[in-house]
């Protein structure tokens, strides 16, 4: 019998992580008031070292303090450690201040200029190197980048295990995630084939006539409605072990479905209001002119987005079991072997020496690796928050940015942990 009522949760640890939400994806803009200690903190150190090295100099060597040459060394030593000591302080100080100036420069992009992006977006692949990592953890890592708003989307996991492993339990990890890209390739082929259906009528119709109406704004938002309420089963199924697992289903995967629910009432809301849009193809708006209006290609790239959220290319690569790359027990040459494949068709050769990739023509290859503009490295126990590869991607597009060809972008550990000890790692 089911039971309603107050979840009653354990007291944690003094000193535990309070924290329930992650870092914000854009920070607070920081008030001038902040800005002005900023400046002044880097004001001080500088005036308090200068001040040290007088005193010193004027003391040590200008009235004989430093009597022996021993002293004048002990006393040269010294101000050379408190010069650098000082230079580290100032480094992060100035760092700091200087992310004060941007987080009033920065803007964050609007859905609108992703959405344009995403229509017509660079290749992107997800790279997620493992080595014999809890198979639940696996899944949200792989999880999480699968349910990013992204098309052309492939993600990829590294499979770094021993191909042939004697102890069990290293044997069930390395079966399971052998397996795991082609489950989660079925999860989502589950809701895909519920919205595939409504989703290439409504783009067909909307297409031909150039016009959008109510009835197609109620139908779109009932097919948002209906991917927001699988994403909050998918929530409500996975399994609760640790602070971890409810920051991906609160984080991650409850705040996707949040984000479709809303798009799904501002379409009712339009819908409700009389609000009609038509393209230019088909001359002046129908119906009452009141309400708000949806433009047929938003609306086209609305249909898109619902559709690319859950569509992602799932594989696996264990570069263990090929001869021909490295062997290195390294992550970095697990992540290289497979970027060095890119580009380029394989056969499975079995020679004496064991198996090995040779280069093919495609049309007779085992394994065909493309060649990605975007290549995203994500560990295994690692989880990305919706629209993080939209963003990233939108934002090395920019002109200003056509030079970067590496960014490392800043991350946070899962909050609420429950002791002393994790927080403190």
């Amino acid at each position: 019998m089911a039971k309603t009522g107050h979840l009653t949760r354990r007291r944690g640890q003094w000193g535990r992580d309070n924290r329930v939400s992650p870092m914000p994806s854009v920070p607070v803009e920081v008030t001038e008031r902040t800005t002005t200690f900023g400046r002044l903190a880097v004001a001080v150190t500088l005036v308090a070292w200068a001040g040290f090295i007088v005193v010193t100099v004027a003391e040590q060597f200008v009235d004989g303090h430093a009597w022996n040459p021993r002293f004048k060394y002990e006393a040269i030593l010294y101000m050379v450690i408190i010069t650098l000591l000082t230079m580290s302080a100032l480094s992060y100080l100035v760092s700091r201040l200087g992310f004060f100036y941007r987080t009033r420069a920065h803007h964050r992009a609007p859905s609108a200029a992703l959405d344009q992006l995403l229509e017509k977006a660079p290749s992107l692949t997800v790279l997620v190197p493992t080595y014999q990592e809890e198979l639940r953890v696996i899944r949200m890592t792989l999880l999480s980048a699968a349910l990013q708003d992204y098309p052309d989307l492939r993600v990829v996991l590294l499979i770094d295990d021993p191909p042939s492993p004697r102890d069990g339990r290293r044997r069930r990890l390395l079966e399971g995630a052998r397996s795991l890209p082609a489950e989660i390739e079925e999860l989502l082929a589950g809701i895909l084939s519920r919205l595939n259906e409504p989703l290439d009528r409504l783009e067909t119709a909307v297409s031909a006539s150039r016009k959008v109406g109510e009835p197609e704004l109620r139908d779109l938002a009932s097919r948002y409605e209906e991917a927001a309420c699988w994403l909050d089963g998918l929530a409500r199924s996975e399994e609760q072990v640790d602070h971890a697992d409810s920051f991906f289903a609160d984080h991650v995967v409850r705040a996707l479905g949040s984000d479709l629910a809303t798009v799904a009432a501002a379409l009712r809301e339009v819908a409700n209001s009389g609000g009609t849009a038509s393209g230019p193809a088909s001359g002046p708006a129908s119906g009452p002119a009141s309400g708000p209006a949806v433009e047929p290609d938003r609306f086209l790239e609305l249909c898109h987005r619902l559709r690319r959220t859950f569509t992602a290319e799932m594989s696996s690569f264990e570069r263990k079991l090929y001869e021909s790359l490295s062997h290195d027990s390294n992550k970095a040459m697990n992540l290289n072997s497979y970027i060095g494949l890119m580009g380029g068709s394989y056969r499975d050769v079995v020679s004496p020496g064991g198996r090995a990739l040779v280069p093919t023509p495609a049309d007779q290859c085992d394994l065909d690796v493309p060649n990605p503009d975007y290549v995203l490295t994500l560990d295994a126990d690692s989880l990305l928050l919706p629209e993080y590869c939209a963003r990233m991607v939108h934002l090395l597009e920019q002109s200003e940015h056509a030079d970067v060809a590496v960014a490392q972008t800043p991350y946070s550990s899962y909050p609420g942990a429950g002791t002393r000890l994790e927080r403190i790692a």
